[in-house]
């Protein structure tokens, strides 16, 4: 058997299909693997963590093997009433009721197998205007909202600006914006 890609099913008239988003898969086509899409949600591939025991990663089956132990633990520890803790012990117990509020924050990241996370991105201000930025150089917005090509370089040399209204693509030079 040939490893073919999967190739897009209708390309742009004059343009040869190109490959689509895929992964291998050992399992597909009954154990003899092949290529296969790759699903995502908000411009990103899924992916599913699974731990050391082989199986995803969910509240049920959470990362840290003993977590659920630990839980119950320093919740017994932080609902119980200390009576005039020395010094020492107090500053124990801080550091545990922290951990507490970390180990809650950790156990309700996970969801079936899916770790929730938010990407977040930089933004970088340009004449007063906040534009988010990209790998460090790639600056978006819209057409209109395009900074001066002077101002621009002076935050970042040679950046690019994608106006994502229009799909334009601009790099300055420091004195001006000249399509890519």
């Amino acid at each position: 058997m040939t490893d073919r890609l999967l190739r897009e099913a209708d390309p742009p008239s004059g343009q040869l299909a190109s490959p689509k988003p895929q992964v291998w898969d050992p399992t597909a086509n009954d154990a003899a693997g092949g290529y296969v899409p790759v699903y995502g949600l908000h411009n990103a591939p899924r992916a599913i963590l699974y731990g050391p025991d082989g199986n995803p990663i969910s509240n049920e089956n959470p990362l840290e093997a003993r977590v659920r132990e630990l839980e119950d633990l320093i919740g017994a520890l932080d609902a119980s009433k200390e009576t005039d803790p020395d010094a020492a012990s107090a500053a124990l117990l801080a550091l545990v009721r922290g951990l507490l509020s970390t180990t809650g924050t950790v156990a309700g990241a996970v969801d079936n197998g899916a770790l929730k996370t938010a990407l977040t991105g930089s933004t970088v201000t340009i004449g007063g205007d906040a534009f988010p930025v990209s790998d460090g150089y790639v600056l978006r917005g819209e057409a209109d909202d395009r900074p001066d090509a002077a101002a621009a370089h002076a935050v970042i040399p040679n950046c690019v600006y994608w106006s994502v209204d229009t799909g334009a693509v601009e790099v300055t030079d420091g004195a001006t914006w000249g399509a890519v």
